[in-house]
C-alpha cells in the first residue's frame, strides 16, 4: 500500500506524493497572496513537467525526467506485483525473489552487480510492498548507463539455482523476517492485518510471507512466480536525473525493445471484508512497552475521499502542535508515541493510530480519548487556521523534495504501477479541493468507533526494555539497508559569521529553492 502524505516536512528530501504536489493548497484558497507564495508555488507545480511518457511495442511504459544540470541519474524498474498478487500458501515469495535478482544471470554471478555499483560510486536497492517491487540505482550523470543494461539482463534472464546462492539466500530472508519480529510494530502488524481485511484478501498476510511458506519455496515455486509477472509489459522503466532524454530512449530501445512482451495472469480479486462491530485483540508482547495499534478500513489510491484522509491524517499527528502530540504526549502524558497514517494502493487500504502507552498510564482511558478526538472530527470543523498551518508545511517540504532526484523518480515509480502519470499530475487540483468539510466527512464515513480493529499489545513479565519507537510509514522490505540515493551535496557555498555578541551564523544560499528554513541551536550553560 501507499501513504501518499509523509508530513515531517523536516525530511525535505522526503518521496512522497503530497509533499511533492501539495503546494497549491495555500495560494490556490488564498489568492490574494502573491510574491514569495506564488514563487514557492510555480517550483512546486514545475516538478512534474517535462515527464516524457512513451509505451513500446512490447508493453514497457518508459518515463524520462531530465534536470538539466543534476549530477546524478537514478534508474527505476517497477514491476506490477507484490504480496497481493502471492497465493495463500506461498507468501513471501515477491520479497524473496526480490533478493534474487541481485544474484545474476548467465552473464553476471552472485555480487557482480554490487562491485560493479560500488567500483562506479553508485547506490543500488530495492524494496517490495504489497502492490509492486521496485528496483533503483543511483550513478553519476557520466556512468548511470549501464544500469539498464542490467536491468534487460535480469527482466527475463535471471538464474535460480544454488550456484546464484537461492539456498543462501533463503537464510537470509529468514534471518530478516526474525529480525523484523523481534523489533517493536512487526508483530502488532501481522496480528491486525487479517483482521482488517480478513485473512483470505489481497492485503491480509504480511509482505515478507510466513517464514514456514518462506522455508518450504524452491528454486521452482520461486522461478514459476517470476515467469509469471517479470515482463516488460508488466514493468515501468523511470529514468530521472542529468541525461539527454533523446540519446536514453534510444538506448532504451535498444536494450528492452526486443524482450517478448509476455503473457500476464489475472490480478487477485479483492472482496469487501464485512465486520460487524467492533474487532478486539489482545497479544502478548516481549517488549516492555504497552502499545495500541487501532484501524479502520478505507479506500483505494485513486479514490476521491483519499485525499482527504491524508490530510486528515496530517491534522491528527503532524509534528508536535498536532492534535495527537498536543493531546497525548504533552497534555495528558499518556503516550510517548502518538501517531496517525492513512494507506491506500490498488485495492482498497487503512487508516491506522499507533500509540505507546507510558509507563503506569491508563491504557483504557487512553483508548476512550482516542474516540473522543475521532469524534470531534466527525462532529466539528477543522479551523482555518489549523489547516492553513498544514498547508504551509507541505508547501515548504514540496519545494525541498524536488531536489532529491531519487524521491522523483521513486513517486513516478510508485504512483505509475497503481494509476498513471496523469493521476500524479492532477493531484494537485485534488489536494487543493480538500475542504474543512470533508475532513469533517471522511471522519464520519470512515473513523468510526464499531467499524474498527483494537489490537492492544501487552508486556509480560521480563519484558525486553525498548527505547520509543514510532512506527515506519509506508512499511516497504528493503533488500538491505536503504542506501544514500547518491545526490552530489557540497558545503564550498556555507559560510560562517560571528557577530559581536558572541552568537554564531551558518549561512547556506541556495537561489533555486525560493524558500527559507532557520533552525536555532542555544549551548547549555555550565555551572
Amino acid at each position: 500500500m501507499i501513504n501518499l502524505v509523509d508530513h515531517h516536512a523536516t525530511k525535505f528530501m522526503g518521496i512522497i506524493l503530497a509533499l511533492l504536489t501539495g503546494a497549491q493548497f495555500s495560494l490556490a484558497q488564498n489568492p490574494a497572496k502573491t510574491g514569495k507564495d506564488a514563487e514557492t508555488l510555480k517550483a512546486a507545480n514545475a516538478i512534474f513537467d517535462n515527464v516524457k511518457h512513451e509505451k513500446l511495442p512490447n508493453g514497457l511504459n518508459v518515463y524520462l525526467k531530465p534536470i538539466p544540470g543534476a549530477p546524478t541519474v537514478t534508474t527505476m524498474v517497477a514491476y506490477k506485483v507484490g504480496s497481493a498478487d502471492e497465493n495463500l500458501d506461498q507468501t513471501g515469495l515477491s520479497h524473496y525473489l526480490e533478493h534474487l535478482m541481485f544474484k545474476g544471470t548467465e552473464k553476471l554471478m552472485p555480487g557482480d552487480i554490487d562491485r560493479f555499483t560500488l567500483r562506479n560510486g553508485g547506490a543500488n536497492n530495492a524494496y517490495t510492498s504489497e502492490d509492486c517491487t521496485v528496483y533503483h540505482f543511483d550513478f553519476s550523470a557520466d556512468r548511470w548507463e549501464q544500469a539498464l543494461s542490467i536491468e534487460a539482463d535480469r527482466m527475463r534472464n535471471l538464474q535460480i539455482d544454488d550456484k546464484h546462492e537461492f539456498q543462501q539466500e533463503k537464510g537470509a530472508v529468514i534471518e530478516e523476517l526474525k529480525r523484523n519480529e523481534d523489533g517493536p510494530w512487526d508483530l502488532e502488524y501481522k496480528a491486525i492485518m487479517p483482521k482488517i481485511f480478513g485473512a483470505n484478501a489481497p492485503y491480509g498476510h504480511p509482505v515478507i510471507g510466513q517464514a514456514e511458506h518462506v522455508k518450504a519455496s524452491t528454486a521452482l515455486t520461486i522461478k514459476a512466480h517470476y515467469n509469471l509477472w517479470y515482463h516488460p509489459s508488466n514493468a515501468s522503466l523511470v529514468i530521472c536525473g542529468g541525461f539527454d532524454p533523446v540519446q536514453a530512449m534510444a538506448r532504451v530501445k535498444e536494450l528492452f525493445g526486443n524482450i517478448p512482451a509476455g503473457e500476464l495472469p489475472a490480478r487477485k480479486i479483492n472482496v469487501p471484508f464485512k465486520r460487524e462491530g467492533q474487532a478486539r485483540i489482545e497479544m502478548k508482547s516481549k517488549f516492555e512497552v504497552a502499545r495500541l495499534l487501532i484501524g479502520f478500513n478505507t479506500v483505494e489510491m485513486v479514490d476521491e475521499d483519499a485525499p482527504a484522509l491524508s490530510v486528515l491524517e496530517a491534522v491528527l499527528s503532524d509534528g508536535k502542535i498536532s492534535r495527537f502530540y498536543r493531546k497525548f504526549i504533552e497534555g495528558e502524558e499518556l503516550a510517548s508515541v502518538a501517531a496517525a497514517e492513512s494507506s491506500t494502493g490498488r485495492y482498497p487500504g487503512w487508516f491506522g493510530i499507533q500509540m505507546e502507552l507510558m509507563q503506569g498510564k491508563d491504557g483504557a482511558k487512553l483508548e476512550k480519548m482516542i474516540f473522543e478526538e475521532l469524534d470531534k472530527l466527525a462532529n466539528e470543523l477543522v479551523s482555518d487556521e489549523e489547516l492553513e498551518r498544514i498547508r504551509q508545511k507541505i508547501l515548504a517540504g514540496a519545494v525541498f523534495s524536488r531536489e532529491s532526484v531519487h524521491g522523483l523518480a521513486d513517486v513516478i515509480s510508485r504512483t505509475v504501477v497503481v494509476a498513471d502519470l496523469e493521476y500524479l499530475k492532477s493531484y494537485l487540483s485534488k489536494l487543493l479541493a480538500v475542504s474543512p468539510a470533508d475532513i469533517q466527512r471522511v471522519a464520519k464515513k470512515y473513523l468510526v468507533k464499531d467499524k474498527s480493529v483494537v489490537l492492544w499489545s501487552i508486556p509480560e513479565k521480563g519484558a525486553k526494555t525498548s527505547s520509543t519507537h514510532k512506527p515506519e510509514k509506508n512499511r516497504r522490505l528493503f533488500r538491505q539497508k536503504e542506501q544514500a540515493a547518491g545526490t552530489a551535496f557540497s558545503l564550498t557555498k556555507a559560510k560562517k559569521i560571528e557577530l559581536p555578541g558572541g552568537a554564531v551564523l551558518l549561512l547556506m544560499p541556495d537561489s533555486k529553492v525560493p524558500v527559507l528554513v532557520a533552525n536555532i541551536a542555544i549551548r547549555e550553560s555550565k555551572g
